[in-house]
């Protein structure tokens, strides 16, 4: 078993590499963007991703762009342990151990909670726990006091490797884990001494022995270590050292300085590569073990890029090389070593070494082992052929530079708002360049010089535009003509086909023949731009820089055929410079240095977090050597870089879900949504939200996230990192959120997370509720078809019967008028023959005339029970009552009918009526006929049915059982009718004789 490499007070050590000319660009996390507290004590980056901090105060997790603080809460248990918090580290479960004044914590991720767990067999109140190592087996190695520990998290035991009962209390932080498992001997310094001690690695037992590195009379305090190559790097209060067979030597940090900077953190990465961290001045860095001059980075409050303070904390390098520095204080500051892509020369502490600013207004190649830059304060700097600092010249010209310019001579034109200088290759002299006194103040202020192809000298001024021929030491000037001579005039160029470019300030650009001295104007594009540069391209394109964008530009045809601006893709459209490279082209603005891909026709836009002297340029500051480089000057340098050799940054980017809500609010549902792999949700339950990041630590904030619910969507959607997914009322069913994620370079993680989603069906959308509804529906329909078919039956049987009863009625008044009528009129034919027959006709003509009475009569009644409109019960009543008054007294009968105030309202149809009225007419005319009766009551009464009775005072008669049965036709048609209308006829005998007809209603 392998066991501890390296046990040390005070720091962990950590280590990073760096280019030499490179000055980074430090990104600061702060308790204004969420830290718990400034001062911090450990950085690790675990295998999700994240970056955790330990603090003073609480626990902190970072994710590029928001800051989650755990602390302790003593309402919950699950919560961390603590106030003040150590190291971190994680198992092979990817769980982590944290370590704090009040025990060990144990972060269990699945679940989202924390677990601590303290020593018993020692409970002293100002004891800390410091985990230092995870071991094979999984046991946690710890300092705790003056006492080495293992916690088996398995039994929750804690044992103790070994006690320092000398010296004291000790605060012992380690190397990373994969140093300490690649050695097998354990280091121990004692604080505040120059003591070293080492054991050999065994689980049951350490032996340690005192290291013979430092004499305890030379006054140092060992701090920090680490060990590259079997030598040990020693950090103590008077500098850095390095101790190898027994032999101590001094590593000086800055030269000539007595006492050397106090180092509180040494560590070396796996590419030798060597960080020192300092308790006042800042960081040092040793590009290998083997470099003798470090580079040091300070803060300065000039340079908001810079390190945030000079008192280190803690160092920390992750997997991708992200250099993590804590900052007493200060929080920490942060920078991506691999995306320094552009080399930074001039840089600020360089500049102030030579006593220089380094505001670089134009760049020149005197050959490949000299450059010159024009400054705004300095005159010109000299760099050496790997722009380094060598000179300046500021003697007899200006020192605010505009144009630095070589000719096919080999001399160096010099622009300045003072006059024009020339240096003269030949002589290596520089003079000013007589003959303008003659011209205005603003004639001799100059922006800008070109060589034309017949060697004549271009240059611009704020006064019109000038010729000059050089020879020797003589020069003609002119005045070009055909030209205002009161407008600024800016950059010029001259195209391969010999057209003549002449911008004006904010005026923008003509297109100049010139003959002789004078300049005829071929088409103008006078706008409100102001034009800085030109790049040809072909013989009939040519890049145009403005300050309102890019131009493509047809030479042949002079015309703008496209313009881009920030809505293409540009970061900012006041362009710079723009330089051709192949089929791109590569720009410089006030927010840093793009790529354009002319093929592609995108964009790809560089800042300071890539290694930029700045995000702001400046104008005629570019160069392209004669071996392909190219140099871009700003406001904090020049940077320097071969364009095929800028790669993308490849760095997979990793994404993770941290938030997931259910209808708009955070779901508890789950313990970590990190684990989250399916989601079963009722329908109630389907708006549906997720939150992923994707954790970036250079550019999180243009990093993007693509995704795709399969099932839902067609395509693929991008959206910004920790934008919301949200889908709204998913219909029920399967689905499978789809998550890719982007990182600020465009380099997509092709490895998908997929969650799966489960939307449950409704009760009233499943299928057994489906089936009962279509078979309540079918049966609807069956039964209202039915209904349909029944009614229509029903109709078209009450149209039959309809029919049916019109026939009986029919067959019924034929019958009528057959005996009604037909005997009548017979009896009438008879009668009448009769008379004729006779000398005396009274009689016959009485018969007659009585005859035809009755046959009116019976002809009214038959009219009277066809007529729809006598249909009602009250009709009926009112007709009888009629009747039977007129009857009874035309044949001598007192007559008295009682009917009730209120009669009901009924129906009556014709052919009831009709029985009803000639039964009620054929018991009168019994009684007038054999009851020798002198009065008549009549009365009606009304219940359930109508009581209708009929009673004379008369000598009345003998009715047997068979009464209905006896008798004459009278008598037997009164029961006939009536039983036709469902009624019943009661006949009584007392002091006269009683019919009672029962009909109902």
């Amino acid at each position: 078993m392998r066991f501890i490499t390296a046990y040390i007070i005070f720091l962990f050590c950590s280590g990073v590499g760096y280019c030499q000319n490179q000055t980074f660009s430090f990104n600061h996390l702060t308790v204004n963007d969420g830290l718990s507290v400034g001062v911090n004590n450990c950085i690790y980056k675990d295998s999700k991703g994240y970056i955790w901090i330990s603090s003073f105060d609480g626990l902190n997790k970072y994710d590029g762009l928001e800051v989650e603080v755990f602390k302790d809460n003593f309402k919950d248990s699950n919560s961390i342990k603590g106030t003040f918090f150590l190291n971190i580290l994680e198992d092979k479960n990817n769980n982590l151990w944290i370590g704090s004044n009040e025990g060990l914590n144990f972060y269990d991720r699945k679940h989202n909670q924390f677990k601590c767990y303290f020593n018993k067999l020692n409970q002293s109140t100002n004891q800390t726990y410091s985990p230092f190592y995870i071991d094979n087996t999984g046991n946690v190695w710890l300092q705790s006091g003056q006492n080495i520990l293992l916690f088996n998290p398995i039994t929750k035991q804690f044992k103790n490797l070994y006690t320092f009962t000398t010296y004291g209390n000790l605060i012992i932080k380690f190397l990373p884990q994969t140093q300490l498992q690649a050695l097998s001997k354990i280091f121990v310094a004692i604080r505040g001494t120059s003591l070293m001690f080492t054991a050999d690695a065994n689980q049951s037992a350490l032996n340690f022995v005192p290291l013979p590195v430092f004499s305890q009379a030379n006054n140092l305090s060992i701090n920090a270590y680490t060990i590259i190559d079997n030598q040990l790097w020693i950090g103590t209060n008077n500098g850095l050292y390095k101790y190898e067979k027994d032999i101590i030597s001094k590593v000086p940090l800055v030269e000539n300085a007595t006492p050397q900077p106090n180092v509180t953190v040494v560590y070396a990465d796996a590419k030798k590569n060597i960080c020192i961290g300092t308790q006042k001045d800042g960081l040092f860095y040793f590009s290998d073990s083997n470099t003798t001059k470090p580079k040091q980075y300070v803060h300065s409050m000039y340079n908001p890029y810079s390190l945030s303070g000079n008192q280190v904390q803690y160092i920390y390098t992750d997997d991708i090389n992200n250099l993590w520095v804590s900052i007493w204080g200060k929080g920490l500051d942060y920078v991506n070593l691999n995306k320094f892509r552009f080399e930074h020369y001039i840089t600020e502490q360089e500049a102030n070494k030579a006593n220089v600013a380094n505001f670089i207004r134009s760049i020149v190649e005197v050959n490949t082992n000299e450059f010159w830059c024009g400054t705004q304060l300095n005159g010109i700097l000299v760099l050496d052929g790997d722009k380094k600092i060598v000179g300046t010249i500021n003697k007899n010209i200006p020192p605010s530079i505009e144009h630095l310019y070589k000719d096919d001579k080999q001399n160096i034109w010099i622009a300045t708002q003072q006059g024009l200088y020339l240096h003269n290759a030949k002589t290596k002299q520089i003079n000013k360049v007589i003959g303008f006194q003659k011209y205005t103040a603003a004639a001799q202020q100059f922006n800008y010089t070109t060589e034309l192809s017949n060697g004549i000298i271009l240059t611009s001024t704020n006064a019109g535009v000038f010729l000059i021929e050089h020879k020797s030491n003589s020069f003609k000037i002119v005045q070009a003509k055909g030209i205002s001579n009161f407008d600024v005039y800016a950059t010029n160029f001259q195209s391969k086909n010999g057209d003549i470019y002449l911008s004006k300030a904010f005026k923008g650009f003509g297109i100049y023949s010139l003959q002789n001295d004078s300049l005829i104007l071929k088409k103008d594009f006078y706008n409100q731009s102001t034009v800085k540069c030109y790049a040809e391209q072909n013989d009939s394109i040519l890049w145009i820089g403005t300050t309102k964008g890019l131009l493509k530009f047809n030479t042949t045809k002079f015309s703008i055929t496209k313009t881009y601006n920030s809505f293409d893709g540009l970061p900012n459209q006041y362009i710079y410079s723009v330089l051709f490279n192949k089929n791109e082209l590569w720009l410089t603005s006030n927010s840093g240095i793009s790529k354009f891909d002319i093929d592609k026709n995108e964009f790809k836009n560089f800042t300071i977090n890539d290694g930029l002297q700045s995000n702001e340029f400046n104008t005629y500051s570019f160069c392209k050597t004669t071996n392909g480089e190219f140099l871009f000057g700003g406001v904090n340098g020049i940077n320097a870089f071969y364009p095929n050799k800028i790669k993308k940054y490849l760095v997979t980017p990793n994404i993770l879900l941290q938030r997931f809500y259910i209808n708009d609010t955070v779901s508890n549902s789950f313990n970590n949504p990190e684990e989250i792999a399916s989601i079963e949700l009722p329908f109630k339950q389907n708006t549906i939200s997720f939150q992923f990041a994707v954790l970036d630590y250079s550019n999180a904030n243009n990093c993007k996230i693509l995704y795709k619910l399969q099932g839902y969507d067609r395509d693929w959607i991008s959206i910004k990192n920790k934008s919301l997914i949200r889908y709204a009322n998913l219909p029920s069913g399967n689905y499978t959120l789809q998550v890719k994620a982007i990182n600020a370079e465009g380099f997509i993680n092709e490895k998908v997370i997929a969650i799966d989603i489960k939307i449950k069906t409704p009760w009233n959308k499943t299928w057994w509720f489906i089936l009962l509804v279509i078979a309540a529906i079918a049966s609807l329909i069956w039964y209202i078809i039915k209904s349909y078919y029944l009614r229509k039956l029903e109709k078209q049987k009450a149209i039959l019967e309809k029919q049916h009863a019109v026939e009986q009625e029919r067959n019924r008044i034929a019958t009528d008028m057959h005996d009604d009528l037909g005997s009548g009129l017979t009896k009438i034919t008879y009668l009448s023959q009769m008379a004729l027959n006779k000398e005396n006709t009274t009689e016959d003509l009485q018969n007659i005339k009585k005859t035809s009475t009755e046959l009116v009569e019976n002809m009214s009644e038959i009219i009277w029970a066809m007529k729809e409109e006598n249909n009602s019960l009250e009709d009926l009543i009112y007709y009888i009552k009629s009747y039977a008054i007129e009857y009874c007294t035309s044949n001598n009968l007192n007559c008295s009918i009682h009917l009730p105030e209120k009669l009901y309202s009924r129906i009556v149809a014709g052919q009831n009526r009709r029985n009803i009225y000639l039964a009620i007419k054929e018991t009168l005319h019994n009684i007038v006929k054999h009851a020798q009766a002198k009065n008549v009551l009549l009365t009606a009464s009304f219940t359930n049915q109508w009581v209708l009775s009929i009673k004379d005072d008369g000598i009345g008669f003998n009715l047997s059982t068979q009464e209905k049965h006896i008798g004459g036709n009278g008598l037997k048609n009164i029961y006939k009718r009536i039983e036709a209308v469902r009624g019943s006829v009661e006949i009584k005998n007392n002091n006269g004789t009683e019919f009672i007809f029962y009909i109902p209603l």
